[in-house]
């Protein structure tokens, strides 16, 4: 098989496909295995802060306010206010990255969370204070509140903290009080 149908076979499978594949490979043993292992820590362990921010930010930005409305008002469950709608929304756009940084969390990469969770937090303080989506014109602070949550409900370890601290007085001057 050659460079050219392995890439158009590969370009067709669904990430589903693509995981089932990486699993035989790893559990089939071997160089494969190893090879696979090697470029899944080479992957992890290489945190660009930059585009976690930007990831965040896109993802913060693609929030549209009318998802908003259409999920706040009656229901037959009772009545949902906007601004929990809105929070909602907010957490399920962050769900991804709070996973991912849970992961680094329980594989024990600590300088790696930590890197991670700069990324999530900068990605947020840019969707606030420079985000012109209509979602975050009305509800102010959503972005802060978040980044708020990550570092203040225990994904922040001790040691992380002063690290914390310096990036958010150099990234995120006006967060820097955000671990007071």
């Amino acid at each position: 098989m050659g460079k050219r149908q392995a890439k158009t076979i590969l370009s067709h499978l669904t990430g589903d496909q693509a995981q089932v594949i990486l699993y035989r490979l790893v559990h089939s043993g071997g160089a494969a295995a190893k090879a696979v292992l090697q470029e899944a820590e080479a992957l992890l362990t290489s945190i660009d802060i930059e585009q976690v921010a930007d990831n965040v930010f896109f993802c913060m930005d693609a929030i549209d306010l009318d998802t908003c409305w259409e999920r706040s008002g009656r229901t037959r469950y009772g009545y949902v206010h906007p601004d929990e709608a809105a929070l909602e929304l907010v957490e399920e756009a962050m769900g991804p990255y709070e996973q991912q940084l849970k992961g680094y969390r329980q594989m024990g990469m600590e300088p790696q969370a930590l890197d991670y969770l700069k990324g999530m937090v900068l990605g947020l303080y840019r969707f606030e204070t420079s985000s012109a989506s209509e979602f975050r014109e009305y509800f102010e602070e959503l972005g802060e509140g978040a980044a708020w949550s990550l570092v203040q409900s225990g994904k922040v370890t001790p040691e992380d903290k002063q690290q914390l601290r310096e990036f958010l007085a150099a990234d995120c001057p006006e967060w820097a009080d955000l671990l007071d």
